[in-house]
């Protein structure tokens, strides 16, 4: 933490000397105590953060000063977009800069950038700019229909923000044509090649539901499964809340309820209202979260697949989930 603090106050110091050009000898002798590694490392941070240039003859200063800006690359669905520049916390956030066709410089929606400022302004006012360096890749993962032409494959995302992508055969893995796919980008394109990815994860077929959900997790890096010590880092934090029930249905997962609500009470609540008492009612259950129906009904079957605990409450353990195991109960049954 504290080399941290000591780079962010070189750094904070060197903008204040870099507001006029610097060759790095002058910036020595402002700087005597810096360093000579810990002054190139801060003048390489801050050069690739976008908040300082070097100019042709070695000089350095903040970008401001070339007439310069950071900032984030905000594309739209036709050929403009635009770039939010950074600004210090606590000032005024600046206007948005406009970014005509043909001035994106290869940067893509969510990008950092840098751009060079121009006098002109657009029908509305705002400075023209154009991108003239991609500080970071927002993302190297996009969602989208897989789509063939010829003997091609292309990703068209989702989101017309971003450009077509096109995916060697041999990169496809699983998926299908018309499938929505999640890929990655292995090169996002130049004068000469359109951008390049690869199929990581076939997300079911495109314009279903299923498929929209899967795409929306995805892109926000949300999925269904959870490493054990994830969930188990989730439980210790939500435990000792008050007022709630905690239950599972699976391992890889845990329901969270108020306080007194489970299966159970349910069942029996439903049962008041259709005139049928809980000795007279079969439930069926195979994890954590079904024991307390179980427990109060007449008629308690467990699954085949259900842990040991929950089948020690069943009067009946008929087959597992993979060979009908509800079929084979309410034959036996109700036969």
């Amino acid at each position: 933490m504290k080399n941290k603090e000591a780079d962010t106050e070189l750094e904070s110091r060197l903008l204040e000397i870099l507001v006029h050009p610097c060759r790095i000898e002058d910036i020595r002798r402002e700087l005597p105590n810096a360093g000579k590694n810990n002054l190139k490392n801060a003048l390489d941070a801050l050069v690739a953060d976008g908040r300082v240039m070097k100019n042709k003859k070695n000089r350095f200063a903040v970008s401001a000063h070339y007439g310069c800006a950071a900032g984030t690359y905000l594309a739209t669905e036709r050929a403009f977009a635009f770039v939010a520049p950074d600004y210090p916390e606590g000032e005024a956030k600046p206007d948005d800069l406009f970014i005509p066709p043909n001035a994106s410089g290869g940067a893509w929606h969510g990008d950092r950038v840098l751009v060079k400022v121009s006098e002109r302004k657009n029908n509305r006012g705002r400075k023209e700019a154009t991108v003239i360096r991609v500080l970071g890749r927002a993302g190297k993962e996009l969602t989208g229909e897989l789509v063939q032409r010829g003997k091609a494959f292309f990703v068209q995302p989702t989101s017309k923000k971003y450009p077509e992508i096109a995916v060697d055969k041999h990169d496809l893995g699983e998926a299908a044509v018309g499938d929505c796919v999640a890929v990655s980008i292995s090169h996002y394109g130049d004068e000469q090649f359109m951008p390049q990815g690869v199929v990581r994860a076939d997300l079911g077929e495109s314009g279903t539901m299923e498929a929209a959900i899967a795409a929306v997790l995805h892109e926000n890096g949300v999925y269904d499964v959870f490493p054990n010590e994830v969930l188990e880092q989730a439980l210790a934090e939500i435990r000792p809340l008050p007022g709630i029930t905690i239950t599972s249905s699976g391992s890889d997962n845990f329901e969270i309820l108020p306080a007194g609500a489970d299966k159970g009470r349910a069942l029996t609540r439903l049962g008041e209202m259709l005139g049928v008492t809980p000795a007279e009612m079969v439930a069926i259950g195979d994890s954590d979260n079904d024991a307390e129906m179980l427990r109060a009904v007449g008629m308690p079957v467990a699954m085949g697949n259900a842990d040991a605990a929950l089948k020690d409450l069943a009067k009946y353990i008929t087959a597992d989930c993979d060979h009908d195991g509800v079929a084979q109960a309410v034959y036996h049954l109700f036969k």
